[in-house]
């Protein structure tokens, strides 16, 4: 009997959105009438509450994945995604730099050549 009414309030309630005072409220009624003891009611609240928790957690990790597969399926790129992007640029800028710095110090310790001579200006 106990089973029956569970099933029923879940079905009548929406499992997924039982508060404590729902429960109490629906319950109610069965211990009035006879069709529940006080404990019977408390234990029935306490089980459609965890059951209730435990449906929304459920409901939320499909929709968590759910929308995970839309973004994988979408080619969007993630926050680490473009944080390691970033990062990559970050260090292809440095190096870059590093590189335009090593050759402006080249240039300037090399005596400039006149192209048709193989002999360095003069003065130099």
């Amino acid at each position: 009997m106990l089973e029956t009414i569970r099933s029923t309030l879940l079905l009548g309630l929406g499992a997924g959105v039982i508060t404590k005072e729902k429960a109490e409220q629906a319950v109610r009624g069965f211990v009035e009438r006879g069709k529940l003891t006080k404990e019977e009611a408390e234990q029935l609240v306490t089980d459609l509450v965890s059951s209730g928790s435990q449906q929304w957690l459920e409901v939320q990790s499909s929709v968590r994945d759910s929308v995970r597969g839309m973004l994988d399926s979408a080619d969007v790129a993630r926050a680490k995604d473009v944080e390691q992007l970033t990062r990559q640029l970050e260090n292809a800028e440095q190096r870059i730099s590093m590189l335009e710095d090593g050759l402006r110090q080249l240039i300037a310790s090399k005596p400039i050549r006149d192209p048709g001579t193989d002999s360095p200006p003069p003065g130099v």
